[in-house]
């Protein structure tokens, strides 16, 4: 009696599973039918053998319970089209939000269009990358509420999830675009490389339409005439950080910047301004000799922890405040613990800045530490001063210094 009671139980056991899922599950097969790796639902054996499951079975149940699909299971021409139909199936699945798992595509691809394209409108996602170069022909343009994530980057040619630009890629153009118009918001991009291959007037990533809860950390950009360009509008809040940058050996010219805020097209002093930072940045040109390695044209913004390295021709360092057309003006910038090891001046205050202005801890400067050339500015040169511990300009044209160069209040 009691071994038909425990059988019956162990029927029951079985057959609840079974009923609580659907599909086949393992448990409906017969004791020693053998598994052919496409059961839908793994599930422990009621009776001999004791426990069996397939790994095809475990890979294809499990991301269910946490909103992940695999985008490498989606049908599509190449790597951006199955990421792209991922999150499409994805958001009609989930339409709170999902991740989509393209980890594993691994070595190098190539995709004919935007990652992007075609996106769910206002979807959630996550989109993880693993160890894969994507040779991309157009601009990647990340939606808004999304979070793009790779492997991590080891230096300026090891970056394991990385977007390299083809020979066709346009000329002036980013090759990550952080939203499609304005306003986007709640953009974070995290351990990815850039690579612009020294197309003309590239930028690797350009930052012109997300705001509040935008972050940018641990990214290397490599052959762009631009390397990170931040030209927001009013009310922005952002933060980039760890971020190394350098030339290729295919670029000429003058116009490699490391970091530039604002832009000449800029029409009024709504432009440029965002409550945030840009810090823990290295910036290296050794094939180009620059004119300018960080160009900061905006305000309320503070920029710390910039090392630079390279060539020694620069005009500027950090060059603040050297446009002034169209109404755009430069005040409430920060300059923090800045090392221009090469460049020419390291630090030159120009003609559009209209307020506050305040270094600290300067070091650098082949010939100038400082160069303010406003009224009532100041020149330090290097071979006086090697470091300049604090500067303020004030509204009125006041400044405040530690430097026996520039005059007092």
């Amino acid at each position: 009696m009691k071994r038909h009671v425990a059988f019956l139980l162990s029927l029951l056991i079985g057959a609840g599973s079974a009923f609580a899922q659907s599909g086949e599950t393992i448990n409906q097969l017969s004791p020693g039918t053998a598994l052919q790796g496409t059961e839908q639902i793994p599930m422990y054996q009621g009776s001999n053998p004791a426990v069996t499951t397939t790994a095809r079975a475990l890979a294809t149940y499990i991301p269910t319970q946490f909103n992940t699909i695999d985008a490498t299971q989606v049908s599509g021409a190449d790597i951006c089209a199955k990421i792209s139909a991922a999150a499409i199936a994805a958001a009609a699945k989930w339409p709170g939000g999902a991740t989509i798992d393209a980890r594993g595509f691994t070595g190098s691809n190539t995709c004919a269009g935007n990652m992007f394209a075609n996106w769910p409108s206002s979807f959630k996602s996550r989109v993880l990358l693993g160890d894969v170069q994507i040779t991309v022909s157009v601009s990647q343009v990340v939606p808004t509420y999304t979070t793009l994530e790779g492997t991590l980057p080891q230096n300026d040619t090891d970056v394991g999830a990385a977007f390299v630009a083809s020979g066709s890629f346009p000329t002036n153009t980013p090759l990550l675009d952080l939203g499609p118009s304005n306003p986007a918001f709640s953009i974070h991009v995290n351990h990815i490389g850039l690579n612009c291959s020294g197309i003309s007037g590239s930028i690797g990533l350009r930052n012109i339409y997300s705001q509040e809860q935008t972050v940018v950390d641990h990214i290397v950009i490599r052959g762009c005439y631009t390397g990170l360009l931040a030209d927001l509008t009013f009310g922005d809040t952002n933060l980039y950080t760890f971020l190394t940058m350098t030339d290729a050996s295919n670029m000429t010219g003058s116009s490699y910047r490391c970091i530039q805020v604002g832009q000449p097209s800029d029409t009024g002093s709504s432009n440029n301004h965002f409550t945030g930072e840009i810090a823990y940045v290295s910036c290296g040109a050794y094939t180009v000799t620059p004119m300018n390695y960080v160009l900061l044209d905006g305000f309320n913004f503070a920029v710390r922890h910039i090392y630079q390295e390279g060539n020694l021709a620069s005009v500027a360092g950090i060059n603040i405040g050297s446009q002034n057309a169209g109404g755009l003006q430069t005040s409430s910038v920060t300059i923090d613990n800045v090392a221009m090891t090469s460049a020419a001046t390291a630090v030159r205050i120009g003609a559009g800045v209209a307020g506050p202005v305040n270094l600290f801890n300067i070091s650098g400067g082949s010939t100038t530490l400082l160069n303010d050339t406003l009224s009532g500015g100041c020149v330090i040169p290097i071979a006086q001063e090697t470091q300049l511990g604090f500067y303020a300009r004030g509204y009125t044209g006041r400044i405040i210094s530690n430097s026996s160069y520039c005059p007092k209040p």
